[in-house]
């Protein structure tokens, strides 16, 4: 999506939200939505606004520079997947995504961003799910959420 337009639903969602005494609160994603170029060109202007946001991504391009920009930016949570234990979240997204999701966690936390774990159950990790709890719980993950794979 071009900034542009971008701007156009941050204008859109105002709009509306003031007609019905709301507060906008918005959900950015991709894949990773810090690869589009205009990234931080948004979340600058959804500072500028006040508004809040959380951003659905990879913890590839996380480090604790990252975490704390996003932090200052206004990003209130992150969340990441974890698609079952590691050989099958592994085959799912990309090898050695497993570890490096788990690693970023730290970073996040360390900029006081809330961290948020979503899992896609599917027929390939749904006995994995309650080793999987275990994981997320013991690395202290603020939100745990799961969606059916459709």
């Amino acid at each position: 999506m071009p900034y542009s337009q971008m701007l156009k639903v941050i204008d859109n969602c105002e709009e509306m939200c003031s007609k019905f005494g709301r507060e906008p609160y918005f959900c950015i994603t991709g894949g990773d939505p810090i690869l589009h170029p205009d990234f931080w060109e948004l979340l600058s202007e959804l500072k500028k606004r006040d508004y809040p946001f959380t951003i659905m991504g990879n913890p590839f391009h996380l480090d604790n520079a990252v975490c704390k920009r996003l932090a200052n930016l206004g990003c209130e949570k992150y969340q990441m997947s974890l698609d079952g234990l590691r050989e099958t979240h592994d085959w799912f997204r990309k090898p050695g995504s497993f570890d490096c999701t788990l690693e970023k966690l730290k970073c996040l936390r360390k900029a006081g961003i809330e961290t948020v774990i979503m899992t896609t159950v599917s027929d390939r990790n749904i006995n994995e799910i309650p080793d999987l709890i275990d994981v997320v719980a013991k690395n202290q993950v603020d939100v745990y959420a799961f969606a059916r794979f459709c």
